[in-house]
Order: C-alpha cells, then structure tokens, then sequence
C-alpha cells in the first residue's frame, strides 16, 4: 500500500512531485497527518506559475495556510513579499507585520509592501 502511495506521488532521490505537475518539493521534508501538511526547509513550487516559496516553512491544517520566514512570490507578477509571514485564513489574506490585508474583497495596505499591485 505504502509502495502504491510512494509510487503515486512519485517520491524519489529525497524530492516529491505530485503528478499533475502542481506541486514539487526539493530538499526538507513532508509529513502528512490528520490533515496537516509541513513542509520544513528546501522551498516549494505550486507549478502554473502562481505561487513560489523560498526558505522558512508552511503549514497548512484546517484551510489555513501558515508563510513563516522566508519569502513569497506570487506570479503573475502581482505582488512580492519577503521577510515576513503570510496567513490565509477561511479566503482572508493576512501578512503580518502590517504589510497587507485582503479582507471580503477590500485592500488594505499598511506600512511597506515590497513589490507592486497591479
């Protein structure tokens, strides 16, 4: 069973792709529970070009998802984030630090957003 599993996600040489080609792992680990995912050091790529993450760490449990350290590049071009952390939490976007809120269709933005919005 566990073979068909580490078949299907086609884990191998210490990175994991999902196929599909929508996510790829280099480098840490992943551990999958309950419905929690961590992933702890190398960095993540949600391939279609939309969301890239570098160094810190990510943890996603009950929809919310969990940026601490590092830095976010979300494609498209539309904004990039670095040095702080990003919670996304029943479809608010909340980066702490009092960078930038998206709350129910509103913008807000405060303090210093590196990067442009289009």
């Amino acid at each position: 069973w566990l073979y068909g599993v580490v078949r299907w996600l086609g884990i191998w040489d210490g990175w994991l792709v999902i196929w599909g080609g929508w996510v790829d792992i280099w480098g840490g680990w992943v551990d999958i529970w309950g419905g929690w995912l961590d992933i702890w050091g190398g960095w993540l790529v949600i391939w279609g070009g939309w969301l890239v993450i570098w160094g810190g760490w990510v943890d996603v449990w009950d929809g919310w998802l969990v940026i601490r350290g590092g830095w976010l590049v979300i494609r498209g071009g539309w904004f990039d984030i670095r040095g702080c952390w990003l919670v996304i939490r029943g479809g608010w976007l909340v980066i702490r630090g009092g960078w930038l809120v998206i709350r129910g269709g509103w913008l807000v933005i405060i303090g210093w957003l590196v990067g442009w919005i289009s």
